[in-house]
């Protein structure tokens, strides 16, 4: 994956995600309380506002996993671009 702008809301229910920075920085906000997300696909919600949810810079060479269940969403520094592998893993 590779991000020019800043990522949408994600929620995944049935799905964890494992990102590996491969170039680049960006600061992923995760965690909180997901407000007014919409199902874009079964078990998959998109949008909406996440509240009270932490910011962790990130790196290449930096690996993450997001459990299932947990709102997230990439974001970039104005100028800055960032390349990630992400895996999904299922996990309930």
């Amino acid at each position: 994956m590779h991000r020019e702008a800043d990522g949408q809301i994600e929620w995944h229910e049935t799905q964890s995600d494992i990102f590996f920075g491969q170039s680049g920085t960006a600061t992923l906000l995760v965690g909180g309380t997901y407000v007014n997300g919409e199902t874009v696909a079964p078990h998959e919600k998109r949008n909406g506002t996440i509240q009270g949810g932490v910011r962790q810079k990130l790196a290449a060479g930096d690996v993450v996993r997001i459990p299932a269940k947990v709102p997230h969403q990439v974001l970039l520094d104005r100028g800055h671009d960032f390349t990630y592998l992400v895996v999904k893993a299922k996990g309930y």
